[in-house]
């Protein structure tokens, strides 16, 4: 296990130093890129936990910066990086619906304020599709 701190102003995202020689498909299993290294610009790899938020890696020159993250802070940087359409392949339906949502109600925001609506939003999204679930599998009244 690694040290993870909060990032500052960013809900929902955090660093650490310690894993910068670790591979982010040794921190998160399955991984896309989302865009390579080049020059000056830093290389973005991409991965989500089955049981929701997900890692977002920078590969450096020689090493690479992890943030680990909620669904909502991966939303929200992945709209920031332009990264989100190369992302949502990858996802399961019931993950695509939740953070393809939430990207169209963050867009709807300047960034200052996605921090402070997203967490909220990843939540009320999540609380209204279980309930959905609940009521289609609940047997017929009467």
């Amino acid at each position: 296990a690694y040290p993870w701190r909060p990032l500052p102003r960013c809900d929902g995202r955090y660093a650490c130093r310690a894993a910068r020689n670790e591979r982010p498909e040794t921190l998160a299993g399955s991984v896309v890129r989302l865009r390579d290294r080049s020059g000056e610009r830093d290389g973005i790899v991409a991965g989500r936990f089955k049981g929701g938020g997900g890692l977002l890696s920078y590969e450096k020159p020689d090493s690479w910066i992890h943030t680990l993250n909620t669904d909502s802070g991966l939303c929200r940087k992945l709209l920031a990086l332009n990264c989100l359409d190369a992302f949502l392949p990858r996802l399961d339906g019931r993950a695509r619906l939740v953070f393809r949502s939430l990207a169209h109600l963050l867009a709807c925001f300047p960034d200052p304020e996605r921090t402070s609506i997203g967490p909220v939003a990843a939540l009320a999204l999540r609380f209204g599709l279980a309930r959905a679930d609940l009521r289609r599998r609940a047997p017929p009244a009467g």
